[in-house]
């Protein structure tokens, strides 16, 4: 019996063994694990925190609190509808308007053309037209020197002065208009810069008592005094015109004298040879320059002047070509038509 219990004992001690071996490996196992997940936790959250750091993580997003749509009207959804409505109206119109001008603004750009090229058009003619001018200025120029080349009238023709005899003599055989249509010719077509022109007889009367531009407006006027304003009396003061010459137009450089009668002084007396002399000496000393043309008008040829009381005689043509001679002009002469 003894034998029996002991054998029991010995079973149930082998079997508490192995139960106490295997608690004790499934704790170490446990142990074992539980380590090793708390390592892994361990590495994990390193892991995560290293991560953190790199590259940290934007902002939570947050979302919009929701719409909350408010009872729909009806009645202020057809007041849109026909708002809307009317807009698109407005719209059509605004786009129509907008297509006209554009259609109006591509015609004023035609018409722009179309006025451009009439405004180059008329460039075009204007300066063909001042070509013209240009050539018939050279033509009329061309024309004056013709003019004075057939005159033959000498001196620069610059600053030109006419002394216009109108005594009581230049009524006799119709010399008087035949000199005034010959002097207005003479105006209007010879080639100058600026002229006058004396009226004398007892009288001195200017056209006017400065040189004015020979253009055509002063050539017609000329032509009017000439016509309206010299009429045929008194005496022949030629040396009150020449002294008068100087005084109104002192930068004359040309003169050109028109008279039949015999030279007298300021009274009136006429001039004898030795006075004749004296003015041709004093316009020789004071005005050198200035050239003097004469023209002698009807029987100039056979006139003499003289003094009663000195018994001096003068041929009158000799006076007036004398004139003209010494200061380098030309003597013109034209003697009366034959009855």
């Amino acid at each position: 019996m003894h034998n029996s219990f002991s054998n029991e004992s010995d079973e149930n001690s082998i079997g508490w063994v192995a139960t106490t071996d295997l608690f004790v490996l499934s704790t170490i196992l446990i142990v074992g694990l539980s380590f090793g997940l708390v390592r892994y936790t361990s590495f994990l959250s390193d892991q995560l925190r290293e991560c953190k750091k790199n590259s940290p993580c934007p902002p939570p997003i947050e979302c919009p609190p929701p719409v909350v749509c408010p009872p729909c009207n009806e009645e202020e959804v057809d007041l849109l509808k026909e708002e809307i409505k009317k807009l698109k109206l407005e719209l059509a119109k605004i786009k129509k308007t907008l297509s006209e001008k554009e259609t109006k603004i591509s015609q004023l750009n035609f018409e722009k053309q179309k006025l451009q090229m009439q405004l180059n058009e008329r460039d075009k003619t204007i300066s063909e037209l001042k070509k013209e001018i240009t050539e018939l200025k050279d033509d009329i120029a061309e024309l004056g020197n013709t003019a004075n080349s057939i005159v033959a009238l000498r001196g620069k023709l610059q600053n030109v002065v006419f002394l216009f005899d109108s005594s009581e003599s230049m009524k006799d055989s119709g010399r008087f208009d035949k000199s005034k249509e010959l002097l207005s010719q003479w105006i209007k077509n010879l080639r100058m810069d600026r002229f006058a022109i004396i009226d004398f007889d007892n009288n001195i009367s200017p056209f006017r008592t400065e040189l004015v531009e020979c253009d055509e407006d002063n050539r017609l006027l000329a032509a009017s005094f000439i016509k309206d304003n010299i009429e045929a009396d008194g005496q022949t003061q030629t040396q009150t015109a020449i002294e008068n010459t100087f005084e109104y137009y002192p930068e004359v450089d040309t003169i050109v004298i028109f008279t039949d009668g015999r030279a007298t002084d300021n009274n009136g007396r006429e001039l004898t040879k030795t006075e004749a002399d004296k003015i041709r000496a004093w316009l020789l000393e004071k005005h050198p320059n200035v050239v003097i043309n004469t023209v002698g008008i009807g029987d100039y040829i056979h006139k003499t002047a003289g003094d009663n009381n000195s018994g001096e005689t003068m041929e009158f043509g000799f006076f007036l070509q004398m004139l003209a001679k010494k200061h380098n002009g030309v003597f013109i002469g034209i003697a009366d038509e034959e009855k």
